[in-house]
C-alpha cells in the first residue's frame, strides 16, 4: 500500500476512482466542504474511515503536510505504452520525462499535465524518480487523471513513436521560439529534460524539432515543471486556435515533411 497525504489527494482520487483504498484516516474534530465530500465518497465506495487525534495523524503522514486527512491506498498503477498509443487517437499529445529526479517536479509536471489534457506521460524505469507518495501528494491527485507509462530506454521510446507519425519535440534551451514556426497542432510527444543538466545528448539527438523558451527578462533557465507547463499549455493554445492543420514550418519557413529530421 502507499501513503497518500492531503484532503485535495484523497478526494480527488477517490473522485478518479482508479485505486484500491485500505482505510482514510481523519483529524478529529475537523468538518469542512471537503472532509464532507470525502465522507459521502468513501459511503458509497464502502471505505473504512478512521477520526483521530492531530499526534496520531502527524505519525501516520511520517512529516508531511497532510492537511488533516492521510489515506492508506493501492500503488500508482502504471499503463502500457501500446495502451496509451492505442487510445491517443489520431493527434497524440504525449509527455516524455527524461530523468526528473525531484518527486516534487514530477507531480507539479503530472500535475499540469492532466490540466492541459495530456494522453499519457512517460517516465525512464532507471535513474528517475517515479510515482512515489510525495510525487503523488505534489500531484494533487492528478496522478489518478493522466496515465503514466514507465519505459526502459527513452530513447528507443522516440524512435518507436516517431515510426507512429509522432513529432518528437525536445524542450531546449538552445531550441527554436516555441512560439515560431513549428506546428503544434501535428500529433507531438513533448520531451523536458532532467533538473540539472536537461536533455540526454542521445536523447536529445532524437528529437525531430528543439524548442526554446524566450526569456526576454534574461536568466539562463526556468525552474523545469514551470518550462514544462509553458510548453504543455502553447499545445493547447494552438490547438485551441482556428486555422488549417498542416506540416511544420522549418527555421526558413519552407513546409518539411515528416521523414525530414530537423536536428
Amino acid at each position: 500500500m502507499s501513503r497518500l497525504t492531503g484532503l485535495h489527494a484523497i478526494l480527488a482520487a477517490l473522485e478518479a476512482g482508479g485505486r484500491s483504498f485500505d482505510r482514510i484516516v481523519l483529524l478529529r474534530g475537523r468538518r469542512d466542504a471537503r472532509v464532507e465530500a470525502i465522507l459521502t465518497l468513501a459511503r458509497t465506495r464502502r471505505v473504512q474511515v478512521r477520526w483521530v487525534d492531530r499526534a496520531t495523524l502527524d505519525r501516520l503522514a511520517e512529516g508531511e503536510r497532510h492537511q488533516g486527512g492521510v489515506a492508506l491506498v493501492s500503488e500508482v498503477a502504471y499503463a502500457e505504452e501500446s495502451e496509451v498509443l492505442a487510445d491517443a487517437g489520431p493527434r497524440p499529445f504525449l509527455l516524455v520525462l527524461d530523468g526528473i529526479e525531484d518527486p516534487r517536479n514530477l507531480g507539479a509536471v503530472v500535475r499540469t499535465a492532466a490540466a492541459a489534457g495530456v494522453q499519457g506521460v512517460f517516465l525512464p524505469e532507471r535513474s528517475a524518480v517515479g510515482a512515489s507518495a510525495a510525487a503523488a501528494r505534489a500531484a494533487a491527485g492528478a496522478m489518478d487523471r493522466v496515465r503514466l507509462v514507465r519505459t526502459g530506454n527513452v530513447a528507443a521510446l522516440l524512435t518507436r513513436l516517431q515510426e507512429r507519425g509522432i513529432w518528437v519535440v525536445g524542450i531546449d534551451a538552445g531550441g527554436e521560439p516555441i512560439w515560431g514556426g513549428f506546428d503544434l497542432t501535428l500529433p507531438v510527444a513533448l520531451v523536458v529534460g532532467s533538473e540539472g543538466s536537461g536533455l540526454r545528448r542521445l536523447v536529445r539527438d532524437r528529437c525531430e524539432v528543439l524548442l526554446g523558451i524566450p526569456m526576454p527578462g534574461g536568466g539562463e533557465s526556468l525552474n523545469l515543471s514551470v518550462a514544462a507547463a509553458v510548453a504543455m499549455f502553447e499545445v493547447v493554445r494552438r490547438r485551441g486556435e482556428s486555422g488549417p492543420v498542416g506540416r511544420p514550418a522549418g527555421p526558413s519557413g519552407k513546409m518539411l515533411a515528416k521523414t525530414q529530421p530537423l536536428c
